[in-house]
């Protein structure tokens, strides 16, 4: 991530100062009040256990996502033949939906 600090620096003057822990430590922290007034930003890798914790969540002002990862399935071979699945031909979100609701 250095490269990326050094670079908003350099385009906006503003420098980060990255404090590093654990997503659980962190929403802890924002809970408990501990972060207030210490950092400007909080960058976690989910915000699921934020979710979790109603107390933490009601203290975020702004989200936004900067990824999504991908699901990755195992298909029986029989089932990639029913579907018409093949090398060149794999699935997206449209083809998929038909398959899932169908059971």
């Amino acid at each position: 991530m250095t490269p990326v600090f050094d670079q908003v620096r350099k385009d906006t003057g503003i420098a980060i100062r990255p404090t590093y822990m654990g997503t659980l430590d962190a929403v802890d922290l924002l809970a408990k009040g501990k972060v207030d007034g210490q950092y400007d930003a909080l960058w976690l890798s989910s915000n699921d256990y934020l979710r979790l914790r109603p107390d933490a969540a009601k203290k975020v002002v702004s989200e936004t996502p900067v990824m999504s990862s991908p699901v990755a399935i195992g298909v029986k071979n029989a089932t990639v033949k029913t579907l018409g699945w093949t090398p060149t031909r794999s699935p997206g979100r449209s083809s998929n939906r038909p398959s899932r609701t169908a059971g």
